[in-house]
């Protein structure tokens, strides 16, 4: 998650009470980035030095820290009783991202953007995974000549920014995904075989991704605008599948994005885009807005994941609920300040936060319309918007419930 800012603090004498500001103090903890305060946690017991790097996974829990060729995961919260971890020598200082297996067995790190290594953490055992070109597909080609983000400048394909996950599904196997330009390619890589192996492509070009390790929901955005939705669920439950195999991904149906109009239709439609494409000079081939990745937004309420989409130049989220049959609305957000927009959540609850606003409005997508708060550099806010929020307990939940009330003048 992205820093977006934190709240400043209230002038004296406004909102000036225990419930206010005990609004302020969780509004700034949940603007400030995750990756921020794991550093914090993990300086207070590990001596961190200037030259290291560091890459935060929230999905474990953990801080991988680079020194030199050298890579070690810490777990947060571990205790003083834990035993130190382990080095792991991977040989290559150039690393973009490191994220270590959901069994802690082993490491990827992202070298560049063709290569990622994958080294065991207690053994001597290194693999190559290289991206490599292929045959791209008519959605590929679109996609590179209308300008769109589906590969490199000579089109070859690369790894997507934070493109490197794990899953599993049983076994003593990890699945490994890397997530390229042309689409995702799903690895088996097995310490006990010796083997690192590509069992499948989900191919389409791709402009960026989302993923929710909860729910193993993996989202690509594809097509020349990246506006087309595909959604996969990585299966943890093998059936009766032998457990050395990696089980294909479940499919939802895709979703088409609104406000983009370029790679609609059906395979007649885009051979006809794709002749009017070729018929064009280079330079005004690129046309129409394309999806910029801050505008996708993955979340979870309610148990079930949700999709956040801002449509260009507009001042809304559009909510999707991703179920196995499709993506279904549910409702349009509307903040009340600019995007880009950051989400997080917290008992039910969708906070959407606004970086050049410093604000942050909470939401409850199975309640009213319209937030149930806004607050503007803490207590602040309540007067200007007339809106006040208090977090209580009930039921071993927090509890939550707006009073409007006339702002003063």
């Amino acid at each position: 998650m992205d820093v977006v800012g934190a709240a400043t603090p209230a002038p004296a004498g406004v909102g000036d009470t225990a419930e206010s500001a005990e609004l302020a103090r969780r509004m700034d903890a949940l603007r400030a980035s995750p990756a921020a305060v794991a550093l914090r946690e993990l300086d207070a017991t590990v001596r961190l030095c200037p030259g290291d790097a560091y890459f935060y996974d929230e999905a474990l829990g953990q801080v991988v820290v680079q020194r030199k060729a050298t890579f070690v995961a810490y777990g947060l919260g571990r205790g003083a009783a834990a035993p130190p971890p382990r080095g792991v020598l991977v040989g290559a200082t150039a690393c973009r991202l490191a994220v270590s297996s959901l069994d802690g067995s082993l490491l990827a790190v992202q070298v560049s953007e063709t290569l990622v290594l994958v080294a065991e953490a207690d053994g001597p055992r290194r693999w190559r995974v290289e991206v490599r070109g292929g045959a791209p597909g008519v959605g590929a080609f679109l996609e590179r000549l209308a300008g769109g983000g589906g590969g490199g400048g000579d089109g070859a394909p690369r790894v997507v920014p934070g493109g490197v996950l794990w899953s599993d599904h049983g076994g003593t196997s990890q699945d490994l995904i890397v997530v390229t330009t042309r689409g995702a390619d799903l690895y088996k890589v097995s310490s006990a075989r010796g083997q690192c192996k590509l069992v499948r492509t989900l191919g389409h070009a791709t402009r960026c991704f989302r993923y929710a390790p909860a729910h193993r929901l993996l989202v690509l955005a594809t097509g020349p605008d990246g506006s087309e939705l595909r959604c996969y669920f990585l299966r943890r439950d093998v059936g009766d599948l032998p457990r050395f195999e990696l089980p294909p991904p479940e499919r939802v149906p895709p979703l088409a994005l609104a406000g983009y109009g370029a790679g609609r239709g059906g395979t007649r439609e885009r051979h006809a885009q794709l002749q009017r494409l070729l018929s064009r000079p280079f330079s005004t081939r690129a046309g129409g807005p394309a999806l910029d990745p801050r505008d996708l937004l993955l979340a979870a309420a309610y148990g079930e994941p949700l999709l956040l989409h801002r449509r260009p130049g507009a001042r809304a989220l559009d909510v999707f609920a991703v179920r196995r049959d499709g993506c279904a609305p549910l409702r349009t957000l509307e903040p009340g300040f600019p995007g880009p927009y950051g989400v997080s959540a917290t008992d039910d609850l969708l906070l959407v936060h606004g970086a050049k606003a410093r604000a942050t409005a909470v939401f409850d997508v199975r309640g009213p319309r319209g937030p149930a708060a806004v607050d503007v550099g803490g207590a602040a806010s309540k007067r200007a918007t007339g809106r006040e929020v208090r977090f209580g307990n009930s039921s071993g939940r927090a509890a939550h419930w707006a009073q409007t009330q006339q702002p003063k003048h």
